[in-house]
Order: C-alpha cells, then sequence, then structure tokens
C-alpha cells in the first residue's frame, strides 16, 4: 500500500483516548470511541478513472476513527455527537464510556448534546440498553433529521436496504424524544446562537437531509464540528467531488463538501472532524489546487 498521510493512519491504543486543548475560554477535550475500518472501493462513488488518479491505493482497507467532542464553556458541559455505543457493530467501537472516565466527567453532567445527523456512529453513544446516558442534558437536532428519520414518511422514501439506520435512529434517539430532551431547529433558515451564546448551526446537507454543522467561537477563535463531510480525507480532500454510499443525496452531499472546503481553506477556521486521525482536529489549506489537511501539534 503506498505512503498514507497521518490524517488516515489511524492505530488505536488507549494512550489516545483523550486529548485536551483550549478554544477561547472554552476547555476543549477530544473523546475516541474507538474506530471502524472500511474498504474506501467499496463504498466510494466515483469513476474508474478517478480511482485511477488519487494518491492512494483506495481498495486497501483503512482505519476510520471515530472521534466525540466535549466542550466545557461555563456552566454547560457540550458534547459534539455520542460516537457508535453499543449498536455500531465494530468490536474497535464504542469506547465513549471510557474516554469519558479518563476525562474527568460524567454523563450525567452533561447539559448539552449537540447531534450532526443521525447515522448510528454519532447517535450509539446516546443510549446503553436502551435507556438514556445522559439524563440531564437537551438534545439538539435539524429538524429535517427528525423528519427524516423518526417518521414513517421518511423510511418509505428512503432506500429500502438501509433500514438498520432507521431502527438505529429509533433505538437511540426515541428515549430523548419520549423524555422531551429532543429539540429541533431549522439550520437554514436560522443560524442565531439560539441554542448557547457562541454556538451557530450550519447546515451541511447531503450526506443525510438534516445533516447540520455546527461553529463554536469564543474570544476570537473559531471552530466548525462537520460531522461526516469527510470519511476519506486523503482522497475527498484530494477530490471533494467523490461522494459515499452513505450520503443519502450524492450530488448535494458534493456540493456541500465543495463550498465548505472552499471556505474552509479561506477563512481557516478550526475543524473537528469525527473521522480524520485522533484528536480530528485541523485546517484546511488549500496547496496548489489541491486541498490539504494540516493536523493541530499535539504535545
Amino acid at each position: 500500500m503506498p505512503e498514507i498521510s497521518s490524517a488516515h493512519n489511524h492505530e488505536h491504543n488507549e494512550r489516545d483516548s483523550i486529548f485536551r486543548t483550549r478554544l477561547g475560554a472554552h476547555e476543549l477535550i477530544v473523546l475516541s470511541d474507538g474506530f471502524a475500518n472500511f474498504n474506501p472501493d467499496d463504498v466510494m462513488i466515483a469513476g474508474d478513472e478517478t480511482k485511477k488518479s488519487l494518491p492512494t491505493n483506495s481498495c486497501c482497507p483503512v482505519d476510520v476513527p471515530i472521534n466525540v467532542f466535549l466542550l466545557v464553556m461555563g456552566q454547560e458541559i457540550v458534547l459534539v455527537d455520542t460516537g457508535g455505543g453499543e449498536i455500531f457493530k465494530f468490536d474497535t467501537a464504542g469506547r465513549l464510556l471510557k474516554s469519558f472516565n479518563k476525562s474527568g466527567y460524567a454523563p450525567e453532567q452533561i447539559t448539552t448534546i449537540l447531534i450532526t445527523h443521525f447515522h448510528g456512529d454519532h447517535t450509539g453513544g446516546l443510549t446503553v440498553g436502551g435507556k438514556r446516558l445522559f439524563p440531564n442534558a437537551k438534545v439538539f437536532a435539524d429538524m429535517r433529521e427528525s423528519r427524516h428519520w423518526l417518521t414513517p414518511i421518511g423510511e418509505d422514501a428512503y432506500f429500502q436496504h438501509r433500514t438498520q439506520s432507521f431502527r438505529d435512529a429509533h433505538t437511540t434517539v426515541d428515549p430523548y424524544v419520549e423524555s422531551g430532551q429532543l429539540h429541533e431547529f431549522d439550520a437554514a433558515n436560522d443560524d442565531s446562537d439560539r441554542i448557547l451564546p457562541g454556538v451557530r448551526t450550519r447546515p451541511l446537507y447531503g450526506h443525510t437531509p438534516g445533516h447540520c454543522g455546527y461553529m463554536i467561537e469564543s474570544q476570537g477563535e473559531r471552530i466548525l464540528f462537520w460531522g461526516d463531510s469527510v470519511h476519506f480525507p486523503d482522497i475527498q480532500l484530494f477530490d471533494p467531488t467523490i461522494s459515499v454510499t452513505w450520503d443519502v443525496d450524492q450530488e448535494m452531499a458534493k456540493e456541500t463538501r465543495v463550498k465548505l472546503f472552499q471556505d474552509a481553506a479561506s477563512e481557516r477556521f478550526l475543524i473537528g472532524a469525527p473521522h480524520i486521525g485522533f484528536p480530528g482536529l485541523g485546517y484546511v489549506d488549500l496547496e496548489g489546487n489541491r486541498y490539504k489537511w494540516t493536523a493541530i501539534e499535539k504535545d
């Protein structure tokens, strides 16, 4: 296999289960939920000629990390997504609670959960044994996610071979609906900081109908948690038009990613990426006519 960048070369070990840094006045903690393993060629949407031009061997399995982000914002303790928990069928994932134990915080202390979308590796950690793991948290998601994943209308309109995704969404999100903890917003029409001061939503639709990013700002520093905008950085940064079979609307996902990369490179805000090598913090930079991932320095 050709040499592959550190953005994609992820080997899980206990040392890499937690990472601490700061965003302005806030403490930012990255918690590893472990990783999954996929063959990009099996899920990548690209023609044969495009695949031949890629800088990596896309037919070789790669480890895809699952990073979860925790922000301590004064009295608010905020979690961005929750990893795969017990529903994600990889023995190498579902390690969020182990990472939590090292963070100094407990699930009961989480006040706010920002969900980028309802796929199992992002909502799986919401529940254990069908019961809420975060009893005191308000859970936020774009209204389009709930409409798609939690109603018969969405399920009937979607690919029938993806019914497991609907079951996972019900398993993990329904308990928060029943407890009144799920709060919806409309990112396409309101980017105000109604959730919390300094937290703005950004629609990143395409991967799922309500796939949403969260821009958080403190003391002039900004980070965008971009959810599943990228799964395979060495491939999709090289060519942002490459989508994956997990994208509900592949054309929209491509358009969203192209615009997102342009903005991220020109404005150079920090990115929090669930599926780029731990801790998944870095920048999108333009080098020539190609984008690259510039990871933050780890001590």
